[in-house]
This record gives C-alpha cells, structure tokens and sequence, in this order.
C-alpha cells in the first residue's frame, strides 16, 4: 500500500509540472490561432470555495477551501465533510476534517477539465452502540470540471489503522 501511495503522489506531482506548450499556454500568436485563449481557466481566482453532495448507500455533505496557484496546481487548505447512513444520522456517521491536501488539474478543452485531489485529516466515526472513535483520515478524489462551478467524480475515503474504506459518488459546486 505504501508503494502505491508513493507511485500515486509521484505521478500527480509529475503530472502538474511535465506539460506541452499549447495554443492556450503561449503568450504570443506563433501558431496563428488567435490573440486571446478561450480558457475559462487562464486566471485562476485567489481562493475557490467548494460545496460538495456524496451518495452511495448514504448520504454527506462537504466544504472545501483552496488557493489554486496556477492552471494546474491547488492548495486544499481545509476541509471538512459529513458522510452518514440513509436510515439515521443517529444510526452511524462520520466527521471529517481534512487540513492538508492539495488538487492537481489536466489541461482544459474549453471548460472541461479532469482533477485530481489528495487530502489528509482527521476522521471521528459515531454509532449507535459504540463510542466515536478517532482516526487518521484520508480523502483521494478524481473527477471532471465540467464548468467553473460546477464538477462531477468519484470519492474515496480511507480510514487508519483500521482499514475501512468507501467509495462515494461526488457533485460539487464550486464559486
């Protein structure tokens, strides 16, 4: 698990940094296309807020802060979510709180764009016969932009020293 971990941050970290020049990317007009680029991403805001709806066999909801550097790199400065059954939050739930993380994007096509997320925090799990209990957590999402405020993907939330996992369907809007 660790060598994919390590193989996994080595290929983000590599994806953000080893990237053609493009039409959107240049500054002047060498390949004749144009003056302007049409990317809704070419100015990225100071600091981006995201409201996140997770489904699978339950439901949560999650809010994100990040400063995005550039076109392709983020800063997820915090984060924190709610994931909890259908039946009752009462039943068994989960709140997380990532602190550290980041976002890296693929070169957009007009406004879509792929992602992918990295975050690392806190978790504190709660059921109904058990006492919460509080672990290291981890959160690594991959998705599409579809707009600038609007992103589909997948979720996965880990767990340690325990294990436990799942996976959550992701629709975010971002302003």
């Amino acid at each position: 698990m660790k060598k994919k971990l390590i193989l996994l941050l080595s290929c983000l970290a590599l994806a953000g940094t080893a990237s053609a020049q493009s039409y959107y990317e240049s500054d002047s007009d060498i390949y004749g296309l144009g003056s302007s680029s049409k990317s809704p991403y070419d100015n990225p805001q100071s600091v981006t807020n995201e409201i996140s709806l997770y489904i699978q066999d339950g439901w949560g909801v999650g809010y994100q802060l990040r400063k995005d550097f550039n076109r392709y790199i983020g800063w997820n400065i915090l984060g924190i979510s709610y994931m909890s059954g259908f039946n009752s939050p009462e039943d068994n739930g989960q709140v997380n709180v990532r602190a550290f993380g980041f976002r890296a994007y693929t070169p957009s096509y007009k406004a879509l764009r792929g992602y992918a997320d990295l975050n690392l925090g806190y978790t504190m799990m709660y059921g109904r016969r058990n006492d919460p209990s509080h672990y290291f957590g981890l959160d690594f999402s991959v998705g599409v932009q579809l707009s600038k405020h609007f992103a589909i993907g997948y979720n996965l939330n880990f767990v340690a020293p325990n294990g436990g996992k799942s996976h959550w369907g992701r629709i975010a809007f971002l302003f």
